[in-house]
């Protein structure tokens, strides 16, 4: 799990400690064959930057079969790191929930068979319905995701191509968890909150291509963070065209791009084929495609499992050293965490 991720092949785990242990030998411990020396043992815990006490941590084990966005060009060993993080992530999470005595799990699951746009388009609103949502804009979609009871893990990775992931550890038990790429910017990564919730909540048929299955959940996303009546009140049932700065200011009560606005528009009849097509040729003009349009100045933050350390910590069933550690930092950097005002 720590050399994955690094995002790290057997060999360059060796280079990184100038081949003073064999790729062979790393094998033969990842496998349960050989047990390391102390000495040995330290090396590679420098070389992988973990104090000792991440392999020592509890028996919570998990295995992931994520479902990952934008996945096509992505390396494995990019894909392996994504996946052990989550996993480390989530194993932090369980175990510091069983200390404190504090669970929380989702059981949130559609009774319907996805197939259609119009059925994205009910499940959505069928979502906000059963949490008392109403029609209003979501403010802070992680924490809003992480009370009910998934688990999101935000993290800034460095390759572009990974927007998020979401994963069932076990439908039975209510344990679920999303991954979002903090790279991107605010309004993407709501968007992709809300697809990869998608993914968690709706059934679809087996037939169906990831493809096909994608663009159920575009839809879905778009649906949950702008429901149709809303859309409709702020632009009206029917547009020839749509002024750029009403989009901006849509998105900065809503959190939704500019570009996700369009199709959302689009799909509901409010604008035609042919004009989305000329906005797009007019942002690809003066090269906003594909670049965050407008400010959203709202809170996007899943700070659960630091809450559940601070109550271990006041309540003193968690250590600070311990608390640092399922918080995957160190002592004193975990102390600055806490102590930020």
């Amino acid at each position: 799990m720590a050399r994955k991720m690094n995002g790290w092949s057997l060999q360059e785990l060796a280079n990184r400690m100038d081949n003073k242990i064999s790729k062979q030998a790393i094998s033969r411990y990842e496998n349960g064959e050989m047990i390391p020396e102390r000495d040995t043992f330290l090396l590679l815990l420098q070389a992988l930057k973990l104090k000792e006490e991440f392999f020592h941590r509890g028996e919570i084990r998990i295995d992931l079969e994520p479902s990952f966005r934008k996945l096509k060009d992505l390396p494995k060993q990019r894909q392996e790191a994504i996946v052990e993080r989550t996993k480390d992530y989530l194993e932090r999470y369980l175990e510091t929930e069983s200390i404190v005595a504090s669970e929380t799990r989702f059981h949130y699951q559609s009774e319907i068979i996805c197939s259609t746009m119009e059925d994205a388009e009910s499940e959505a609103n069928q979502f906000r319905k059963s949490n008392n949502l109403g029609n209003d804009p979501i403010y802070n979609l992680s924490e809003l995701i992480e009370d009910l009871g998934i688990k999101v893990y935000q993290e800034k990775f460095e390759d572009d191509r990974i927007s998020g992931l979401s994963a069932w550890v076990s439908k039975t038990e209510g344990i679920a968890v999303i991954y979002i790429n903090t790279s991107h910017p605010v309004d993407r990564r709501r968007f992709t909150l809300a697809h990869e919730l998608a993914h968690l909540v709706m059934n679809f048929p087996d037939d169906y291509t990831n493809k096909k299955i994608e663009k159920l959940c575009n839809r879905f996303a778009a649906a949950l963070l702008i429901p149709k009546e809303q859309l409709v009140r702020e632009l009206g049932p029917k547009r020839k065209s749509i002024h750029m700065k009403e989009l901006k200011l849509i998105k900065a009560q809503y959190g939704i791009s500019v570009q996700s606005l369009l199709r959302r528009a689009n799909d509901l009849g409010i604008i035609s084929d042919h004009t989305l097509r000329k906005k797009f040729e007019y942002l690809t003009l003066l090269d906003l495609r594909r670049k965050s349009i407008g400010l959203y100045s709202g809170v996007e933050e899943a700070n659960q499992l630091l809450q559940l350390l601070c109550r271990g910590i006041s309540e003193g069933s968690l250590s600070m050293a311990k608390a640092a550690s399922l918080n995957g930092e160190r002592v004193a950097k975990f102390r600055e965490t806490i102590n930020a005002i």
